[in-house]
């Protein structure tokens, strides 16, 4: 027995320095790093913002019984529509408000171009309601010098 070491021999002599709210405090900081927390909305917000998804299911689902089609459910159009605001941010109010036919390009093409493994639009899709404002996805052709 007197030949046997620790359980874990490659222990972290700093950490074991360390008072425990400190190391605490490094865990609280790195879990905010890698997981950022939703900015909170107020309840008037979160109504209006209610509303308008309300709102603009209620449009998807009549344009797709005058097209003949099968409407998805509300909480994939959510999620749909949530994921396509990362890779193109646009306003809920301005794909409310636009034409009929502006409106169908944009959720059908939301829709059919949305990548459900990495939550982002593919083909180059971009809604007419984001105005051209897409965030840039970083590859490889843009870190090369040319």
């Amino acid at each position: 027995m007197q030949g046997m070491q620790s359980a874990d021999p490659y222990k972290s002599k700093v950490l074991l320095r360390l008072p425990l709210a400190t190391i605490q405090q490094l865990d609280t900081k790195m879990k905010n790093l890698i997981f950022p927390k939703p900015p909170l909305l107020t309840r008037t917000e979160r109504e209006a913002q209610q509303y308008i998804f309300e709102s603009i299911y209620r449009r998807y689902v009549a344009a797709c019984q005058e097209i003949g089609i099968e409407p998805e459910e509300r909480i994939s159009l959510d999620m749909t529509l949530s994921f396509s605001k990362e890779t193109c941010p646009f306003g809920d109010q301005e794909l409310l408000d636009s034409t009929e036919p502006n409106f169908r390009h944009d959720i059908f093409g939301m829709i059919r171009h949305m990548d459900r493994h990495t939550c982002k639009l593919n083909s180059c899709f971009v809604p007419l309601c984001s105005h051209g404002k897409i965030k840039p996805i970083p590859s490889i052709r843009s870190s090369r010098q040319i």
